[in-house]
Order: C-alpha cells, then structure tokens, then sequence
C-alpha cells in the first residue's frame, strides 16, 4: 500500500530539486585550481545525498509496490542520473559551463552513496544472502575506488599549495614534483635535467631545460604563483645559456586584476648572454608597470617568459625563480 505523502517528503522532494540550482549558482570563495577543483569534487557529496532522499522518497511513495527493496537503489540512481543531466544542460545558458566530467561525478556520487547505504541496510539482507559475499566486496571496492579517485585531485593540489607556501620565497626552482601542476608550456619543452657541467651557482640538483621552438610565441608559464609579492625588492632568477651569441627573451608578470591589454602588465626585454645569466627585476618597476594603475603586489598570479617568433630552435636553462 502506497504511503500518503506527508510535510517532511514535501521538504525532502524540494530539497532534491534545488540541487541543479545549487550548482549552477553557486560561487566560489576564490578563482584558483584550489577551489575549483573542490567545487569539482563536491558534486560526489551533493548527488550522494540527493540519491539518498530519492531513496527515502522511493521508499515512502512507493511503498510495497516495489517488491523488491535493491530496486528503490535502482529507480533512485536512475532519478540522480536524470538529475545530473538536467544539472548540466542548466549550466549551458548559465555562466558556468557544461562538464561531462561533473556528470561523472554526480554519477558516482550517487552510486557510492547509495553503496554505503545498501552494505548498511538490513532490509537487503535476503538480497545479499542470494547474491553471495562476493557481491558485498564487489560493491564495497566499488564505492572505494569512486571515492579514492574523486578526492585524489582535491587531495594532490592541496598539497600542491601546501609545497608552493612552504618554499616561498622560492617562486619555481624545479626540484619538487609539486612545481609540475603550475608549470606550463606553449610552442616549448621543458625536461628537468641535472645542470649543465659549467653552471656552478645553481642552487638545486635539477634545473629546467627549455627548448623554444620557431612559432609566434614560445613559452613557459608558472601559474598561480604565491600571491604576496611584499617585503622584498627584487625578482630573481638565473638562465644559462650554451649558445654563441646572445638571445633575447620578455618577461611577462601579471596579478589577477589584469585586463589582457598590453599596457596593463609588466614586460621587459630580457638579454641572454653565453654562460650564466643573473637577472634581478626591481619589484618596484613590476608594481609601476601598468600604465593606468599600480599592480597589486599581494595579488599576483602569474608570470611567463617567452621567445615572440624565433627563427629557429634553440635551448637553455633556467633556475632559481625567487624573491629577494
């Protein structure tokens, strides 16, 4: 006999509906690899939870005529699955944008979530008795592996941030595997290598090989640097360079505040001598570089340095990106 539907599921069911509006309004508390990737991760518990109270919702509505209890757990997987497809789409013509990925995520929020809860319940323990033990440990590796790989990333860029924080002042030094996930390259390799035989001053066991290649711009790119560029004068690092002629490179450093036009960042003309290369930037030439403000040095996001158009191929090393 179906169960009348009462206050509580009125509130359960509206609760379960707002989660589309959840995701597609919610906003972060900061714009940096961080928090999105936590924003990625919560959709695992916020669809673990809505296929939870289309359990419950199953369980009241449909009563006894449901005969078997593992089907509620379908029908509620089911509704979180046509839930999460609806929750994306609504993101297409909202300012977020649609992410088969998140739907994944909601997916297996759902599946782990509505897991733990089948291992748990007692009313499912004919069902487990005909399936056999097998099926208990299936169901369990299961749900701790979409676990395991739904909060690894929140868990690696923290640490990330974590060994960014610790090493400041140190910007990039090429000796941590954590470096990895704010390093980019474009038109350009990049190999961590011991130094070369010559360049004695380096201060670490590896440093990076650079490889520019013959296109428009040719780069490497340290993003989401430690932000707080205050308390110190210069922007140090050292290039050496096995080539026999000098080379010119520009440094671009942009804070968050940056507006894409060329006037609003900082960028200087960098001379590559053979051999080693000591640069220095004034940190008071970075915070007067935009033309029509001064640069947040407590808000800096990232800096490059690039080949524009270089004719041919060619390489050098870099280290030692700190603050001094």
């Amino acid at each position: 006999m179906k169960s009348k539907i009462n206050l509580p599921m009125i509130l359960l069911a509206v609760a379960a509906l707002g989660t589309p509006i959840i995701l597609t309004n919610i906003e972060l508390p900061g714009d940096n690899y961080l928090w999105r990737v936590i924003a990625n991760t919560g959709h695992i518990p916020l669809f673990g939870m809505f296929s939870l109270v289309m359990l419950v919702l199953s369980v009241k509505i449909l009563g006894t005529s449901v005969r078997k209890r593992y089907l509620h757990y379908v029908i509620s997987l089911a509704v979180a699955m046509v839930m999460g497809v609806i929750s994306e789409f609504s993101q297409i013509s909202g300012h977020r944008d649609a992410d088969v990925w998140d739907l994944v995520r909601d997916i297996g929020g759902a599946i782990s979530f509505l897991g733990l809860c089948m291992l748990f319940d007692h009313q499912m323990e004919t069902s487990w008795k005909k399936w056999g033990r097998k099926a208990k440990a299936l169901v369990a590796l299961i749900i701790f592996l979409i676990l395991s790989v739904g909060i690894a990333p929140m868990v690696l860029w923290a640490g990330a941030y974590w060994h960014r924080d610790n090493a400041y002042p140190e910007i990039c030094g090429f000796d941590s595997l954590w470096e990895t996930m704010f390093r980019k390259t474009k038109g350009a390799k990049l190999i961590v290598v011991a130094p070369p035989e010559k360049w004695k001053s380096s201060l670490g066991d590896r440093v990076g090989r650079l490889t520019f290649q013959p296109v428009t711009y040719s780069e490497i790119t340290v993003l989401e640097t430690d932000p707080d560029w205050t308390g110190y004068k210069y922007f140090t690092f050292e290039v050496y360079s096995e080539l026999d002629s000098e080379i010119y490179l520009t440094l671009r450093i942009e804070d968050v505040y940056h507006n894409n036009r060329h006037d609003d960042r900082f960028n200087r003309r960098i001379s590559v001598a053979p051999g080693l290369n000591q640069v220095a930037i004034p940190l008071l030439d970075i915070r007067t570089a935009p033309k029509q403000r001064e640069m947040d040095m407590t808000a800096i996001r990232t800096f490059s340095l690039f080949a524009y158009k270089p004719v041919d191929t060619f390489t050098i090393y870099l280290d030692n990106f700190k603050l001094q």
